[in-house]
C-alpha cells in the first residue's frame, strides 16, 4: 500500500475534492480539480492514529485529541 504522510486539514481538502468530482461525474459534465496537500502528518504521529489496525480504531484513537 502506498499513501501521504499529512494531516487532518488534508484528509478534509480530499474528502471535498472527491465530492466536487462524484457531483460533476453524476451530472454528466467534466470537471479540473486541483487539490492542495494542506498539513504534514508529523504533528499527528505521537497520536498513534497511522498505526491503528482499522479506520475505526484511528477514529477513537483521536476521538478528543483534535480541536479539544
Amino acid at each position: 500500500q502506498e499513501g501521504i504522510f499529512a494531516g487532518v486539514s488534508t484528509g478534509a481538502a480530499l474528502h471535498a475534492a472527491i465530492g466536487v468530482g462524484k457531483k460533476a461525474v453524476k451530472a454528466g459534465e467534466s470537471a479540473d480539480i486541483v487539490f492542495v496537500v494542506a498539513d504534514g502528518g508529523w504533528k499527528y504521529l505521537s497520536t498513534g492514529v497511522y498505526t491503528a489496525e482499522t479506520t475505526e480504531a484511528a477514529i477513537e484513537t483521536l476521538h478528543g485529541q483534535l480541536w479539544a
